[in-house]
């Protein structure tokens, strides 16, 4: 006879039980519930405890996919001209070599060293607690300076988001972890590690700025920098945007404008405003027209 606890104060026999069959399913509860091998209890506990069952938990030769865990893709890139998709052959491919499917991607043209990236949260208040924030790499997530990254390490690990990064590869047991010792240790790890990396890339991030710095700076002693060009269009049909009333979500799904430049603009039409020149066109010509 085997025995079960559950919650301490409520007793439970089983009589023994066949070893659970290599065919058998979720479909069959009373087989899931009740069967295990010889000297090993079921699965009971594992519902008992107020946790889903676990992917990966092998039972009697079968293994049972965590039923209740979404992974949700983060997709970043810094500006508008870069593919912030790029990643997502990568991203699939990961999913499929390791047994599972993205439930949903998150597309969002921001830069790294921003907090505020409305992409990034719409995730995160769509989790639920054990979902997956799934990325390429970390500098994705995070090229944010130590305050930032520990707020938003604080509001992630508070919603009990867990962050799998391809470039990660101890990160990659946090989608399955057959008890909670190894979770635990697995989690510990990773979360050190993640702090690493996200230093890393806020370091990168600073040398590229200051490289870049370096090279205006003895462009502009020898009077050869001119600046990056604008694209007056883009910038113009933005403004006239702005004029009409059209959030800035309805902005840039439409020109694929980042929130950097669209406060840019929105701070210059303020001001020409606020001069009295609120009726006189942006410094720019208008679109061509074919």
């Amino acid at each position: 006879m085997a025995t079960i606890g559950l919650r301490r104060e409520v007793q439970l026999t089983i009589p023994p039980c066949p070893p659970l069959p290599q065919t058998a399913s979720l479909a069959d509860p009373i087989q899931v519930l009740f069967g295990y091998t010889p000297g090993r209890p079921g699965v009971l506990w594992s519902l008992f405890r107020r946790r889903p069952l676990q992917k990966g938990l092998d039972i009697g030769g079968l293994v049972i996919k965590d039923l209740s865990m979404f992974v949700r893709a983060y997709l970043r890139a810094s500006t508008a001209e870069q593919d912030a998709t790029r990643a997502r052959a990568a991203l699939d491919a990961f999913a499929a070599t390791h047994g599972f499917r993205i439930a949903a991607r998150y597309v969002e043209h921001e830069s790294g060293t921003r907090l505020a990236r409305p992409e990034l949260f719409r995730l995160l208040d769509d989790c639920s607690p054990g979902d997956v924030l799934l990325v390429e790499q970390v500098d994705r997530l995070s090229r944010l300076s130590s305050a930032d990254w520990g707020k938003l390490r604080s509001e992630i690990e508070g919603r009990q988001v867990r962050i799998v990064s391809l470039d990660l590869p101890t990160s990659w047991n946090l989608i399955a972890t057959p008890d909670d010792f190894t979770a635990r240790m697995f989690a510990a790890v990773n979360a050190m590690m993640l702090d690493v990396l996200a230093a890393v890339a806020r370091k990168d991030y600073d040398d590229r700025r200051r490289r870049q710095a370096e090279g205006v700076g003895r462009a502009r002693t020898a009077g050869l920098y001119k600046g990056r060009v604008e694209n007056t269009a883009r910038n113009a049909a933005i403004t006239r945007s702005l004029r009409d009333g059209q959030s800035w979500r309805e902005i840039m799904s439409a020109t694929g404008c980042s929130r950097t430049l669209l406060a840019k603009i929105a701070r210059r039409l303020k001001e020409e405003r606020v001069d009295g020149a609120s009726d006189v066109a942006l410094p720019c010509p208008m679109p061509e027209r074919s």
